[in-house]
This record gives structure tokens, sequence and C-alpha cells, in this order.
């Protein structure tokens, strides 16, 4: 895309949400846990890498994200995979 000018337009956004949208519950004992430090992060599961200051979420599941990324977190799932983030 260099050289090329991206034009971003808003527009309403409409969405339903589903129960498990909103669903609240998770668990610090069994699901994946997240724990950053600016460029670090340490990972307990699956499901979930880190590179380069990328976290990569690859399968559906609960993730507990903490602390602080100077990175990027990149859900790469399948469209039919329900990823649940908590921070």
């Amino acid at each position: 895309m260099r050289g090329e000018e991206l034009i971003l337009k808003a527009g309403p956004v409409t969405c339903d949400y589903k129960k498990k949208d909103v669903d609240e519950f998770y668990n610090a004992t069994t699901d994946v846990g997240i724990s950053c430090s600016e460029t670090v992060c340490t990972i307990n599961g699956n499901g979930a890498s880190f590179s380069n200051g990328i976290v990569s979420i690859t399968s559906k599941g609960t993730y507990i994200l903490e602390g602080t990324l100077n990175g990027q977190v990149r859900i790469e799932a399948s469209v039919n995979d329900f990823v649940h983030l908590v921070c």
C-alpha cells in the first residue's frame, strides 16, 4: 500500500450480541493466562504464543491478559472459534 491513500469513513455499526458475548465468567485456574511486562509475555496454557512483540491466539478459549504489553495481540483463530478475552 505504499504510496496509496487510505480513506476511512465513519458509519453506523450494528451487531447482535449472543449470551456468550456478555458472559463475564472465567476460571483463573484452568483458562489460559497471558502475563506481560512491556516487551515480554509468559503464557500459561495452550492456544497462544508470543514472538517478536506479538501475542498470537490461534484457537478457541478464554484468555486472561494481565500486565502491560508494548506490542500487539493478534487473534488468528478461525471465524467459528469463540475467543473470550479477559483484561
